[in-house]
């Protein structure tokens, strides 16, 4: 076996690596037992036929709906209007659930969210930019879904039981 000369220096630099490595890792185990995730903001969305009450400051339209194909009838004729006076809701950057609950549309309902002038056919949008979808919102139930938003401008609709394209904004927190 070949005898180690002195002036070698390589197992106490492993030795100090090692030690450095172990010490990170014991802090970072320390940071993640003592730092708790805040509990994401919570949105509340209500769906009823062709539109969502939030935005249309709780206003229901009492609008009739047989298939998608009358809200999107109702939508071309009153969607314009109806956007102009909605709400546009200012949230800051962070996580949020998202709840939309279909309060009496005899349909399985979904919900779409995403960056406004998203294109879904664009790989780039697809891959780069927030597009969250939910659906199996049946008469009477809810569905959630929990995400992080960054700050821009949204656009958010029903398309199983169409909607107008109501705007969300959300800005840098402070």
């Amino acid at each position: 076996m070949a005898q180690r000369e002195r002036g070698d220096a390589r197992p106490l630099i492993q030795r100090i690596i090692v030690s450095v490595l172990f010490a990170l890792v014991a802090l970072l185990a320390v940071i993640g037992w003592v730092h708790t995730p805040t509990k994401p903001e919570v949105f509340q969305l209500t769906h009823v036929a062709c539109q969502f009450l939030e935005p249309e400051r709780g206003i229901d339209h009492g609008f009739e709906r047989r298939s998608p194909a009358d809200c999107r009838r109702v939508n071309a004729r009153t969607s314009r209007e109806r956007l102009r006076s909605s709400r546009v809701f200012k949230l800051e950057a962070g996580r949020y659930t998202i709840r939309v609950t279909n309060k009496d549309v005899a349909a399985n309902l979904g919900f779409w969210l995403r960056n406004e002038g998203y294109d879904f056919a664009n790989p780039f949008d697809v891959m780069h930019r927030t597009s969250i979808w939910t659906d199996g919102a049946t008469e009477g139930d809810t569905v959630a879904v929990t995400r992080k938003l960054e700050p821009g401008t949204y656009v958010y609709s029903g398309p199983k039981n169409p909607t107008p394209k109501y705007r969300l904004v959300v800005e840098k927190a402070e």
